[in-house]
């Protein structure tokens, strides 16, 4: 027994060898390749990695990584009016009014973008001391520079989950305020950033100079003379391509009128809109310059500042106007939360008109009408809801 045993051991020790020495020499390459690097010495070590670093290079093409700036995709907006600047803003969003107001994502997500700007004629040259008098939040106030413009920050980060940056930067004579916020709750840090990408990228454009006589209340009748040759003077009257932000703190709003940097013609230019008090009231002159009776030049869009009276004072006095018929006069809610009274006024001319009831004064839009009335009061209206109320 013991020997068959031991000869059954040789046996299967041998065929074990046997079965090693296949796999050694069909499939055991790797292991014996292995074993005899770890012998290279360390001159035979360097040449195989420089070999193998040779081999790499000549396969593979390494290129510089560049270093792409998100916002040189973005769609760039473009202000020229009572002051000039860009700014930029990204690709997929859509710009709902030509004013840059309600700025707002074209996929909002959990959130909502919005952009006010404002430009307010101003001395003052402490930006701080400025954003303090016109901010009603700051828990941080900071210097700021973009590209050609220096300015400060007001921020309340994401306050009450938000997040807003009220930035102030001038420009000329005007004080350019941009206010950026993004909510509602449940805000993540995505909004803060972009909100600081889209603040980097405002720049103030010089003006091109402009050489043309600038029309105004004061000179107006100076140049429309003699009148038999002013009726020979054309004026551009292209509809509006952009809308200039008028706002007055004392007067308790902001407004959007229409605007095009085209308006005048080769020899005269003319503001975005005139100021004047005449003997009833004060008044915004706005719109293209025209030829008007007896070859006189008028800018013929009104917004008037009457004094204040609430809905009920307001439809009894238009009802009491005898230039106003009273069946014409339509109360109308606007899409900014206000009261307006539409009505024709046919007392020196037939004027278009819609009295919005205001805080501290009551708002009066109106301009001579083509006689398409539904027309008319749809251009007054575009107007009269831009408004918005300021304390």
């Amino acid at each position: 027994m013991n020997k068959e045993n031991s000869k059954s051991s040789v046996s299967l020790v041998v065929y074990l060898l046997s079965l090693l020495a296949v796999a050694l020499l069909s499939g055991g390459g790797m292991y014996v390749w292995l074993k005899q690097s770890v012998r290279l010495s360390s001159v035979e070590e360097n040449k195989l990695v420089q070999d193998n670093s040779t081999q790499l290079t000549e396969q593979i093409t390494i290129k510089p990584s560049v270093k792409v700036n998100e916002t040189d995709s973005w769609k760039k907006f473009k202000y020229e009016g009572v002051v000039n600047f860009e700014m930029k803003y990204p690709q997929q969003w859509q710009k709902e009014q030509k004013s840059l107001h309600w700025l707002i994502p074209e996929q909002t997500g959990p959130w909502v973008m919005n952009i006010d700007i404002y430009a307010n004629e101003t001395g003052q040259k402490d930006m701080k001391k400025y954003a303090k008098q016109n901010s009603d939040f700051y828990t941080i106030l900071k210097n700021f520079e973009t590209e050609s413009i220096k300015g400060v920050i007001v921020s309340d980060a994401t306050t009450m989950g938000s997040a807003s940056y009220l930035a102030f930067f001038p420009v000329g004579n005007y004080i350019v305020s941009v206010n950026i916020s993004a909510g509602p709750p449940k805000l993540n840090r995505n909004p803060v950033v972009l909100l600081e990408k889209i603040l980097s990228t405002f720049r103030k454009i010089e003006a091109v100079s402009d050489s043309r006589i600038l029309l105004t209340p004061e000179n107006i009748e100076k140049y429309n003379k003699p009148y038999e040759k002013a009726c020979d003077v054309k004026f551009n009257n292209d509809k509006a391509t952009d809308t200039v932000v008028y706002v007055d703190k004392s007067r308790g709003l902001s407004v959007e009128l229409p605007y095009n940097p085209n308006w005048g013609n080769e020899t005269y230019r003319i503001n975005p809109y005139d100021e004047y008090t005449d003997d009833t009231y004060i008044r915004l002159r706005f719109g293209p310059v025209i030829t008007f009776e007896g070859c006189s030049w008028s800018r013929l869009k009104n917004f008037g500042f009457v004094p204040v009276q609430t809905v009920k004072q307001t439809e009894v006095s238009l009802r009491k106007n005898p230039t106003i018929h009273s069946g014409d006069i339509e109360k109308i809610q606007l899409t900014n939360g206000l009261t307006a009274f539409q009505y024709i006024d046919d007392g020196i001319a037939l004027m278009y008109t819609i009295e919005v009831v205001g805080k501290k004064h009551n708002y009066v839009i109106s301009w001579p009408g083509t006689g398409n009335a539904q027309s008319e009061f749809a251009h007054l209206r575009t107007i009269a809801e831009s408004i918005k109320l300021i304390d």
